[in-house]
């Protein structure tokens, strides 16, 4: 439900009254369908903010890190399964590591920074 609200029931995004996007689409996300599942677990523990995938979008995704890492995992795994063509679950293990990596994070991610970060 929460994720609905700006991604769309099917994972294929909401338009608002001027006909603009409120988010991008997890339908098809190579974030979502990744196997790497860090990305996408960085994305919901501290949100994400400018462009992706060369769009603007008029809000941030905000980040969900104050859920524990099972319901972290929970909602990525659905996510992953049901837009991301199959892909792998996340269990809670995965989080916390992930976790314990970026504890002390105050700000968004953008996806460049995403990026750079998966080049190394």
């Amino acid at each position: 439900q929460l994720c609905a609200t700006c991604h769309g029931i099917d994972g294929k995004g909401i338009t608002n009254k001027e006909d603009k996007m409120l988010a991008p689409p997890l339908y098809g996300s190579k974030r979502v369908a990744s196997d790497d599942r860090e990305v996408s677990i960085k994305i919901l523990l501290h949100g994400l903010s400018g462009p992706v995938d060369g769009k603007a979008y008029p809000d941030v995704m905000p980040p969900m890190e104050a859920n524990d890492d099972e319901w972290i995992a929970s909602v990525l795994s659905y996510v992953r399964y049901a837009f991301g063509d199959d892909a792998s679950t996340v269990r809670d293990d995965h989080v916390k590591a992930v976790r314990e990596k970026t504890n002390g994070r105050k700000k968004y991610w953008t996806l460049s920074e995403l990026e750079k970060l998966e080049k190394k």
